[in-house]
């Protein structure tokens, strides 16, 4: 069995601006990045296996929220 891996590494977009995280507290992230992605009209991820990325981790606020927008598009 062979198995393919397709990476596709701009499925979301950022529609809000948001602060920088850099000083927030935690909840303050959540707040903060709440609605701010979303997934590219081109994307289907239903059914499929998404691996997220994210170059700095902290609280996990930003992956959380990327998490959620793959999640809503998968039903």
């Amino acid at each position: 069995m062979i198995n393919i891996i397709l990476i596709i590494d701009d499925i979301l977009e950022r529609t809000k601006q948001t602060k920088s995280q850099y000083q927030l507290l935690r909840h303050e992230r959540q707040e903060n990045l709440a609605n701010a992605f979303t997934l590219k009209d081109y994307v289907d991820v239903k059914n499929r296996k998404c691996l997220l990325i994210d170059d700095i981790f902290t609280t996990g606020s930003t992956l959380k929220n990327c998490a959620m927008v793959l999640k809503k598009s998968w039903r």
